[in-house]
């Protein structure tokens, strides 16, 4: 993964990590409170996402700085792209919660991941 974001540095104008099961939008920092400077700009686009996933399903997305939103991490995709690689768009987008926790039902699959696209859309469409 690193060698992909490397050869893409200068180009790439978001990355985004997809996990499962969290059901909030997150940004850097995640090993810190202290906000990134480029904050203002995340939270314009994680609006836009946040919008865009609720108005597919009526899905309520937190967004905001992994420490504060979740939980304090370290060595997270988002936080590499943005403070090594520039990219001020890095972000990881927790997929909606289940009552099954992190085994999502066959029945929810489709709508989860429309949702969630039609957040990623709406990013993309934001930053360009």
């Amino acid at each position: 993964m690193r060698d992909i974001l490397l050869s893409l540095q200068g180009r790439a104008k978001a990355a985004v990590s997809i996990h499962n099961n969290a059901q909030v939008w997150i940004s850097p920092y995640g090993y810190t409170t202290e906000r990134p400077a480029d904050y203002a700009e995340m939270e314009r686009i994680m609006t836009a996402g946040a919008a865009a996933i609720e108005a597919t399903y009526g899905t309520n997305y937190p967004f905001g700085p992994g420490s504060e939103v979740l939980y304090f991490t370290s060595g997270t995709t988002k936080d590499y792209v943005y403070g090594t690689l520039g990219i001020v768009h890095g972000y990881t987008l927790e997929l909606r919660n289940t009552p099954d926790g992190f085994v999502t039902p066959t029945t929810l699959i489709a709508p989860v991941a429309t949702e969630a696209w039609n957040g990623i859309k709406a990013m993309a469409n934001a930053i360009v």
